[in-house]
């Protein structure tokens, strides 16, 4: 199974710019509308020190990071859900993705086209209500073709959910935030694909001077402050700095690309930051496996239980699952050996019901 990101927002954003920071993948960004049409695509690895770490120990020939893909999706218009700029098409775009990162402008540049100066809380207003719009239309379509079933006991308990989410979308209200929607209802509303259900996060664009006190700046205040009460994450960077770091790092400059990151006082870059929140936010974790050959991550959601973990490795070993051998990385990486863990009863034996917690290493028995 594939995890993919979509960064949407309004045009000249830093959309392409942060795309091209996250993937190395030098696409154009000109300062017009609709310079990304079709979406650019990039899956990127997700890179982890305790992969390192492993495969140092196993001596591994072989490293191999798990992956997230990121969706460049144009610019949205006001008007958007009713065919505006170039419409549907990107709505479309979004509805392919599992998760969206929202890009706000913080930044001011005087070559960027747009009415008025920096309102960061009325640009997210544009793009939130051109989703939610496009979903209560979505709704409505399904419940006008529902109503004719409705005397089926099936389509009554969809209708009841259906009628539940218009009421919420009418009140100009995400749906992913919503306490009022049981896991019930959001697996009935996984069938319709609605953009306002997905998981989101705001991404806070920034001049590279606001970066160096980003929590002093008005305007990131007022879009936390959102974020914390519509249930989603935040985070400041500029687009324009990763996208240095990055074209360093890709020119093998690492120690230059680490100094820009000292002088921002942060050990990592934001874009890597960004990677991992965006891990967290599609509810994913990592287990490993590790030996002579290969180091490995591999993705799963969480409270995936350890069966369900071993079929991301082969279906045959998810078929014929008889136990788990599991140990935290911690704990591997603290005795140094698999030998070790066994003689101190680290190592344990797991069943089917056993939850595979990140970090843990594991390697399954099974019989087909």
């Amino acid at each position: 199974m594939s995890f993919s990101c979509g960064i949407v927002g309004l045009p000249n954003v830093g959309k392409s710019t942060l795309f091209n920071a996250l993937t190395n993948a030098q696409v154009p960004n000109e300062n017009y509308p609709f310079c990304t049409i079709d979406p650019n695509r990039a899956i990127v690895s997700v890179q982890d020190q305790r992969i390192d770490a492993l495969s140092a120990l196993s001596q591994s020939k072989k490293k191999i990071y798990t992956n997230i893909e990121f969706v460049d999706i144009a610019g949205l218009v006001k008007g958007a859900a009713k065919g505006e700029g170039l419409g549907n098409k990107f709505i479309a775009n979004i509805q392919s993705t599992d998760a969206l990162i929202h890009v706000v402008r913080l930044f001011d540049d005087k070559e960027i086209l747009r009415e008025g100066s920096i309102n960061a809380l009325e640009d997210v207003d544009i793009i939130h209500s051109e989703l939610i719009l496009f979903d209560l239309e979505q709704v409505e379509k399904h419940l006008e073709r529902l109503k004719k079933r409705s005397r089926e006991k099936e389509a009554e308990k969809t209708l009841a959910v259906l009628r539940k989410t218009q009421a919420l979308l009418q009140t100009g209200k995400l749906l992913y935030s919503q306490s009022s929607l049981s896991l019930g209802d959001r697996a009935e509303l996984q069938l319709f694909n609605l953009v306002t259900l997905k998981p989101a996060m705001l991404l806070a664009n920034m001049s590279e001077q606001a970066m160096a006190k980003p929590l002093d700046n008005s305007q990131y205040q007022e879009l936390a402050l959102l974020a914390e009460k519509s249930g989603m994450g935040i985070l400041p960077l500029s687009a324009n700095i990763e996208n240095e770091i990055a074209t360093l790092r890709h020119a093998g400059h690492d120690n230059e690309a680490a100094d820009v990151n000292t002088l921002l006082g942060q050990t990592r870059s934001a874009c890597e930051e960004l990677i991992r929140s965006s891990y967290n936010l599609l509810s994913l974790i990592t287990f490993f496996t590790t030996g002579e050959a290969e180091t490995r991550a591999w993705t799963i959601e969480k409270n995936t239980k350890a069966p369900g973990a071993a079929g991301k490795i082969h279906s045959d070993i998810e078929r014929g699952f008889i136990k788990a051998e599991v140990v935290d990385y911690a704990t591997l990486i603290k005795l140094g050996s698999y030998k070790k863990c066994r003689e101190l009863g680290k190592l344990r034996l797991e069943g089917k019901n056993y939850v595979i917690a990140d970090g843990d290493i594991c390697h399954f028995r099974f019989n087909v």
